[in-house]
């Protein structure tokens, strides 16, 4: 800084974030919501995304994150079956126990899950059951859940993250999920991709990227 100088007065333009913190700045503070877009603060609107340093991610309520759940959501938005029950379609080991292991955790003592291999392809239906081993009725609590955020029913064109506030830790595992079932990685460019066919996903996966200082594009 080589010099100030004082303007006198000017307004104020409160921006409420998802987290509950809200941010009090001039009209024309820019804010970066997308990759080479600054928008000033009277542009914002109640769905634009925008990126902020981590001093403004705040844990919710005084709650513990909630990981192990945040995975399992990104791993069924980018892989799963949602329109009868709750399964995850995919054909690595790694990956179906992981599933397997955030639902468990998620969930201690109510749900597990069972694989059936597909006859036609070399993968496997991993479909979460309670432990009484219901899985579409009485009270599946991973189904209800879901359903609950909205996401229970989606389709591939129309599936989305739901409207909810999440810390850094959450947002982490959230994105870690997604990109385990629709993502890649090319280490030699240090690339990160995503494939959707959902319009809206994919500017959500971007903007979760944004959150964490990458520099994303469509």
């Amino acid at each position: 800084v080589k010099a100030k100088k004082c303007n006198g007065k000017t307004p104020a333009v409160r921006v409420r974030l998802d987290s509950g913190v809200s941010i009090d700045v001039t009209p024309s503070h820019l804010f970066y919501a997308a990759p080479g877009v600054w928008l000033r603060a009277d542009e914002l609107l109640s769905t634009t995304h925008v990126a902020l340093s981590g001093r403004y991610q705040v844990a919710i309520d005084g709650r513990q994150p909630d990981t192990a759940r945040m995975k399992a959501l990104g791993l069924l938005i980018g892989d799963g079956c949602l329109t009868r029950s709750v399964t995850l379609t995919n054909s690595e080991d790694a990956i179906l126990t992981e599933f397997t292991r955030c639902i468990e955790t998620g969930w201690p003592g109510e749900v597990t899950t069972s694989l059936r291999k597909q006859t036609s392809w070399e993968t496997y239906d991993c479909t979460v059951r309670r432990i009484d081993g219901r899985i579409f009725y009485g009270g599946n609590p991973v189904l209800l859940w879901l359903r609950a955020l909205g996401v229970f029913g989606q389709v591939a064109i129309t599936k989305s993250i739901p409207n909810i506030a999440l810390n850094d830790i959450e947002a982490v595992s959230l994105l870690a999920g997604l990109l385990l079932t629709d993502g890649s990685v090319d280490k030699d460019r240090q690339v990160i991709s995503f494939a959707t066919a959902s319009d809206k996903l994919v500017q959500q996966v971007v903007a979760l990227g944004m959150r964490f200082g990458a520099d994303g594009g469509i």
